[in-house]
């Protein structure tokens, strides 16, 4: 059976590691755990990855956290400039393993609309404790 062409767009952003291999990956960082901040604590964890990734290639790759001082209600949460190339990232929580959907705003599904292959979704699940 054919897969349908929409598969292969998610991998033009070099592709996180499987869940295991992040989660070992940034057992040692420490993320904010303000009640506060607790809220995007999600945002914070691919941000943090992003930073790692290319923490040796800061003069090439620009990535910025837009919700790192409050919700600035835009339809991405990270913007992550490539080479020029801007690409958007926004991050998703979900409270289960099993939860297979989440809402998206209407301006998230115009900017996705707007900029195709530039815009990627995450989907984290951060345990509540």
């Amino acid at each position: 059976m054919d897969m349908p062409a929409t598969t292969n767009k998610r991998k033009r952003l070099s592709s996180p590691d499987p869940v295991e291999s992040i989660t070992e990956r940034f057992k040692n960082i420490k993320l904010k755990d303000n009640i506060e901040q607790n809220s995007a604590l999600h945002e914070q964890f691919v941000y943090k990855y992003w930073k790692n990734k290319y923490s040796s290639q800061t003069d090439l790759i620009s990535i910025k956290w837009e919700n790192e001082n409050g919700e600035l209600n835009l339809p991405y949460d990270i913007l992550l400039i490539d080479n020029g190339k801007k690409h958007y990232i926004e991050v998703k929580r979900v409270r289960s393993m099993n939860q297979h959907t989440f809402s998206m705003s209407i301006n998230e599904i115009e900017a996705i609309l707007e900029y195709k292959e530039k815009y990627s979704i995450y989907i984290v699940f951060l345990e509540d404790k």
